[in-house]
Parts: C-alpha cells; structure tokens; sequence
C-alpha cells in the first residue's frame, strides 16, 4: 500500500493529467460542435472544482468557485439553472467517493462521501442567482410596445 503522502502526489499527478485530457477532448468537440461550449465550459469548470476540492482541506474555495462558476453559466442561460447546478457541483461528491475509495485523509468537514452532496447548495445560489441576474437585466418591453413620442 501507497504511503498518504505518495499517495497524495498521485492523485494529484493523475488528477492533472486527466484534466488536461478532459480540456484537449474538449477542444476537439467544439472544432465541430461549438453550440456545445456553455455545457463543455460548465462540465469543465466542475471538474476543475471537484479536483480542487479533493485537494484542498478547507471547504471555503470550492464553495466560492461552485458559487461563481453557478452564477456565470446560468446568467449566460438562465433556463433551467439547476441543471447548470447539477452539472458543475456534481463532481465535488464525486471527488468525496474517490477519497473515501483511496482512503485519503479527509477534510474536518467531509467525513462521509454523501457530504459532498452540500455542495450542491452553493453550486445552486450561485447558478439561480445569476439566472436572477440574467433576467432583472432583460429588458421589460419590446421596441413595438413601447410608448411612442407624441408629435
């Protein structure tokens, strides 16, 4: 069995190199696909915050990039923002199951792997939040329904 501080190195070696794999397989799809980048940007960014979180030892960073990473994507397309929600915080669970599964110590916090799932509550403030934005920064009338200057 690994030590934890070579295991530790491990993870993150293989965790980078898969990430850099993830970001290449999504240049290639939106060389043919470019509708597709607001998911494959969401996708990633939960990736990249499921990492982190497996690393990181405090829950505030994550919480705040789950936020953030929620809010922008959905105030790029509000409609169903929990969707965006789901998909961005989905991987901090994730990454619980796979240190509970490399028996690697966990945070003060995350002792169970089904914690992980509390952070889908700032991955869903953040994405209705900026759905909200999204639509208090619409604009109220159309052009043919606004009142016309009386002459």
């Amino acid at each position: 069995m690994l030590a934890v501080g070579n295991q530790s190195n491990l993870v993150v070696a293989v965790g980078f190199h898969l990430l850099a794999l993830v970001l290449l397989a999504i240049a290639v799809v939106l060389c043919f696909r470019r509708q597709l980048w607001l998911p494959l940007l969401a996708l990633f960014l939960g990736l990249l915050i499921g990492f982190i979180d497996l690393l990181s030892r405090e829950p505030q960073l994550p919480a705040l990039m789950l936020l953030a990473a929620g809010f922008f994507v959905a105030y790029a397309q509000p409609r169903h923002a929990w969707r965006w929600a789901l998909l961005i915080g989905i991987w901090v669970p994730a990454g619980g199951l796979i240190r509970w599964a490399l028996k690697t110590p966990a945070t003060e916090l995350t002792v169970h792997p089904a914690a992980g799932l509390l952070a889908l509550a700032p991955a869903l403030v953040g994405a209705y939040a900026g759905a909200l934005a999204a639509w208090a920064g619409r604009p109220r009338h159309s052009p043919a329904m606004q009142a016309k200057p009386l002459t």
